[in-house]
């Protein structure tokens, strides 16, 4: 079965879990009323669950026992509609005799009144305390005038306080193959595949505490603690979150802890985990591919048959690769002088230096534009943008999209798997289109952007910008990194920086560099909605399409700034063509190879000021929020392409 199969399968189970709720809480507290009930002893005070405590009768007969047995567990094990029922037949005023009237063997005739009054008498009592202490709750200030009445719990209730006279017994409730806390970790917003792997992992049996994106390491570890969770799993898709990922195992060596940790995300590996994350923790750490490897790895930490080998073999892998990784021979690199010596060059003087008519802040969503120069956008132009191969991807399922053909191509080999594949891709395209259809009718995303070109030259690797065409007073620098790694063969490529595509101030030659900040309002509302209906698979589609909607916003916006610059006309370039990157020039965007250094987004951020006017914000670690948002450079140059 592929992942969007699960998930919708997921959908069902949870509603399906959801309506069944309340009944499997109360079989849960009635069999721990049951099981407190068989070690009463007559006269004697017991309490069943908090605030209701009663003391059997000590002269009644078997049959009497058992109808007050009964009572009192029915009473206790559904207090709230108890209570209910009580205020609908006799108001808020407190009677035991009209809380023996809630037994209905006690209630079918005046025969068994007088029958059933002895047996439902004590149990209707406890249940009138519970209500009056209820009650008392709900005033202002209840107590606080000085009327004496002070409230010491019972030994009972001290008990349970304490853990009860069941601690250490097993919860009769539906069992589980074990609890799982997952985050998102700190100054990350990314958590598609998070909430997938927490899909799988519930519908093979364990108890997922998914606790959402940007999660600090202390709210980790307490949750953690608090739900005495038996693995933790930490997600994360920038770079800077491989570091929070390596505090987080430090600070659980400090603990002392040996709670088994999950790895996963797109810029963790098994080396990575291996050789930087495992040397911090004692206890097991495993990197997870994909959400479909998370149930064998989690099952087999867990499992008593399993866990020694699975354990031992895991960090036999992480010795084997600490080792290749410190008896691999360092790769050589060049000095940053002979690196920036072998960089790109170009002949400047006769360069077609693309000038945009108009520079400065052009703000962009579905009102806003500039009137000759990049118009408003809608969802329904974007949708037309949209690269759907990376849409399957998230589900993972490898392959393409043909656009053309409108199917998905897998690259499954086995031929059976893959025309599997191929129908799940189908029928989860349908979905997605659907769903799309939705959110275009109710507007329930919005597309909020901000571009603009600068006057530019750079000097050495790094880019000053200008206020002014005449270029006197600077408005920012964007710092490039040299590629400094040898390279041979008979015609070696350049070293490269992004500052090689502008023109160098010695020139002489004016030149402009543009940035872009696009992002998607409304994904999680829209998402949540699914969510409280107990459908993951909408909620995650939903997301997904936000994801690919900023990046199609991302290409859109690219495109008009092209027709800007006079380096595009419309209708020049097909769908397909704009998809595989046939036009003149790049967009790349800080974290990427060809400029690694996420905090780069800062500075752009302020030059557009892309928060005021896009609503996207910078985490402590540089990601974008909301998560579908894209932020970059337009580099013009005829030449200009992408490396890393």
């Amino acid at each position: 079965m592929f992942l969007p199969q699960v998930v919708k399968s997921a959908r069902v189970m949870k509603k399906s879990v959801a309506w069944l709720q309340p009944f499997m809480e109360a079989e849960k507290v009635r069999a721990q009323i049951e099981r407190r009930l068989s070690k009463a002893v007559p006269g004697r005070p017991v309490t069943l669950v908090e605030g209701f405590t009663y003391t059997s009768s000590p002269d009644l007969t078997a049959e009497e026992r058992a109808v007050e047995t009964a009572f009192a567990t029915e009473l206790a094990s559904t207090l709230p509609i108890a209570a209910k029922r009580y205020e609908t037949l006799f108001g808020d005023v407190p009677n035991r005799a009209n809380a023996q009237e809630l037994s209905a063997v006690y209630a079918e005739s005046p025969e068994s009144r007088q029958r059933w009054g002895a047996a439902t008498q004590e149990p209707a009592q406890a249940f009138m305390n519970w209500l009056s202490a209820e009650n008392r709750k709900n005033l202002p200030d209840a107590g606080s005038t000085g009327s004496g009445l002070t409230a010491t719990p019972s030994s009972g209730e001290q008990e349970l306080a304490d853990g009860g006279s069941d601690a250490g017994e097993e919860d009769d409730g539906p069992s589980n193959a074990g609890k799982i806390v997952l985050a998102t970790v700190k100054g990350d917003v990314h958590d598609i595949g998070k909430n997938i792997v927490g899909i799988v992992l519930s519908c093979n049996n364990f108890e997922v505490i998914d606790m959402g994106v940007m999660v600090p390491c202390e709210k980790i570890l307490a949750k953690a603690a608090e739900v005495k969770a038996d693995i933790i799993g930490l997600s994360g898709l920038i770079t800077p979150s491989l570091d929070e990922m390596a505090h987080v195992a430090s600070e659980m060596q400090r603990l002392g802890l040996k709670t088994p940790l999950l790895i996963g995300g797109a810029t963790t590996s098994a080396a990575h985990t291996a050789i930087k994350l495992a040397p911090h923790y004692s206890g097991s750490i495993v990197h997870v591919l994909d959400a479909s490897r998370s149930v064998p790895v989690a099952t087999a930490l867990l499992s008593a048959g399993q866990q020694e080998k699975f354990v031992a073999d895991n960090e036999q892998r992480h010795i084997d690769m600490r080792e290749k990784y410190s008896s691999k021979k360092k790769r050589d690199v060049l000095p940053l002088a002979e690196a920036r010596a072998k960089g790109f060059t170009t002949d400047w003087s006769t360069v077609d230096i693309a000038e945009p008519p108009v520079t400065g802040i052009i703000p962009v969503n579905e009102t806003e534009g500039s009137a000759g120069t990049i118009p408003p956008v809608s969802l329904t132009e974007l949708r037309g943008y949209i690269d759907w191969s990376p849409f399957f991807h998230a589900w993972e399922l490898r392959g393409r999209w043909k656009e053309d053909e409108q199917r998905f191509s897998s690259a499954q080999e086995d031929p059976e798997m893959k025309a599997q594949a191929e129908d799940t891709a189908q029928k989860l395209y349908a979905d997605a289109q659907a769903l799309l259809d939705r959110i275009i009718e109710g507007r329930h995303f919005r597309p909020r952007g901000v571009t603009g070109f600068f006057p530019a030259n750079s000097h050495g690797d790094d880019i000053d910008l200008y206020r002014d065409a005449a270029r006197t007073e600077k408005l920012a620098t964007l710092h490039t990194l040299r590629q400094q790694v040898i390279k041979t063969g008979a015609t070696p490529t350049p070293n490269y920086a992004l500052s090689d595509f502008t023109a160098p101030v010695e020139s002489g030659r004016p030149d402009w560099v543009g940035g872009f900040v696009v992002t998607i309002h409304g994904a999680d509302e829209y998402a949540k909605t699914y969510d409280d209906q107990q459908d993951p698979y909408s909620s995650i589609i939903v997301k997904a399409l936000a994801d690919r909607l900023a990046e199609a916003f991302a290409e859109w916006l690219h495109q008009r700034a092209r027709f800007l610059c006079g380096i595009e006309k419309p209708g020049e370039l097909s769908r397909q063509e704009i998809i595989r990157e046939k036009y003149r020039g790049i967009r790349p965007a800080p974290g990427y190879p060809a400029q690694p250094d996420h905090t780069e987004k800062r500075t752009l951020f302020a030059l557009l000021d892309a928060t005021s006017l896009t609503g996207c914000e910078l985490t402590d670690s540089c990601a974008m929020h909301p998560g579908s948002s894209v932020s970059g450079l337009y580099f013009n140059h005829p030449e200009a392409k992408y490396f890393g």
